[in-house]
């Protein structure tokens, strides 16, 4: 998830569609969700990724897992 797609003060999160690239989901976080996804910027830093990959840190966690686990 890119960072560009949270909205903080609205606690929303923007998920585009991958199988209809110009519709756009909104997802409702819950109230504890902003404080952990701002937690885990103050972690990793300036990367555009929420979860950067471990050895590739400019791309996602989920895509630099070699080994199926994605990324866990």
């Amino acid at each position: 998830m890119k960072k560009e797609q949270m909205d903080f003060v609205n606690a929303v999160v923007w998920i585009p569609d991958s199988k209809m690239p110009n519709v756009i989901s909104e997802l409702a976080l819950t109230t504890l969700a902003p404080e952990s996804f701002r937690n885990q910027i103050a972690i990793f830093g300036n990367g555009d990724f929420l979860f950067p990959g471990d050895e590739t840190p400019t791309k996602p966690c989920c895509d630099c897992a070699q080994d199926g686990t994605n990324g866990i």
